[in-house]
Parts: structure tokens; C-alpha cells; sequence
């Protein structure tokens, strides 16, 4: 009987273990992805040709007229969309390795 308690005892004591160093993973993780999110110039640097885009983008929506804005916003902001999904997917596998 006292060797049960015993063993249980231990075994809740390595799984409190267990879960504290998740829990500190995914602090560090949830830190990193804010540090991203709170630094966009992070981004910018990261990615040269996203930030030549971006200005291009936003010079040719300058100079068009109302109904292409739209049309070419949306375009545009599509394509921004999945250039985002990519670089994060390529992140999430770089973090696999």
C-alpha cells in the first residue's frame, strides 16, 4: 500500500515536471511570436523583396482611379495574404527541424 502511494506520488510529481517545462515552451514560444507580431520592421528586413512589393503595391494604388483601387486591392491583397501563409508555413518548418 505505501509503496503504491509512493509510486503515485512520484508519478504526479514527473508529470507537474512535465507540464512546467511545456508550459515554459510555450512561453517562449508565444514571446517569440510577439516579438514578431509587436516588431514589424522585424519583417521588413527579413524579407527585402516583401517591402519592395509593398511599396510598389501601395505606389500603383496611389495612382489609379477609384473602381481599379478596388479591383486591384483586393488582388493585391490576396497575393500578400498568401505570401504571409508561405513565409510563416516555411517558419513552422524550419522550427520542426
Amino acid at each position: 500500500m505505501m509503496d503504491e502511494v509512493a509510486t503515485i506520488e512520484n508519478e504526479l510529481d514527473q508529470a507537474r515536471s512535465e507540464l512546467h517545462h511545456t508550459l515554459e515552451q510555450v512561453s517562449q514560444k508565444i514571446q517569440v511570436a510577439g516579438m514578431g507580431l509587436t516588431q514589424p520592421e522585424n519583417v521588413l528586413r527579413r524579407s527585402p523583396l516583401l517591402s519592395i512589393c509593398l511599396a510598389g503595391t501601395a505606389g500603383l494604388i496611389a495612382g489609379l482611379s477609384r473602381n481599379q483601387t478596388k479591383i486591384f486591392g483586393a488582388f493585391a491583397t490576396g497575393l500578400l495574404a498568401g505570401y504571409i501563409l508561405e513565409l510563416r508555413s516555411l517558419e513552422a518548418n524550419a522550427g520542426v527541424r
